[in-house]
């Protein structure tokens, strides 16, 4: 496979395991609030700033990434693994900051303080 083509895979990959991740919080949402907090933060994905609840969002996705590239290293996969090492460091670095910002400004239900420690589990 060419290297555009992993790019592209890579892309398709990451876009269907970022939306699932949305999805899914978006359904929980509808029975319970995960999460509230004041004021907008550094958001680890996107540029403009964030409320508390899309910081939320952005840690659950990426313990759901990382957790994607651990589980790709140890199988065969057409993507190569010096750049799966790369994404899951890039990831661990903006996952660590916004999981501490959660920590610090957050207020969470009970099944939001769950999720938030199940989704730090998955990339331990």
């Amino acid at each position: 496979m060419a290297l555009a083509d992993h790019h592209d895979f890579n892309m398709t990959v990451e876009y269907l395991v970022h939306e699932a991740a949305h999805q899914y919080l978006y359904n929980l949402t509808v029975c319970d609030e995960l999460c509230r907090g004041e004021g907008l933060h550094t958001s680890p994905l996107r540029k403009d700033p964030r409320p508390i609840e899309g910081i939320y969002h952005a840690v659950f996705v990426l313990a759901r990434l990382i957790d994607f590239y651990n589980k790709a290293l140890s199988q065969e996969t057409v993507l190569p693994k010096e750049f799966m090492e790369k994404q899951i460091a890039h990831y661990r670095l903006r996952y660590k900051d916004a999981y501490n910002l959660l920590l610090e400004k957050a207020i969470f239900t009970d099944l939001g303080q769950e999720l938030l420690e199940s989704s730090n589990e998955m990339i331990l």
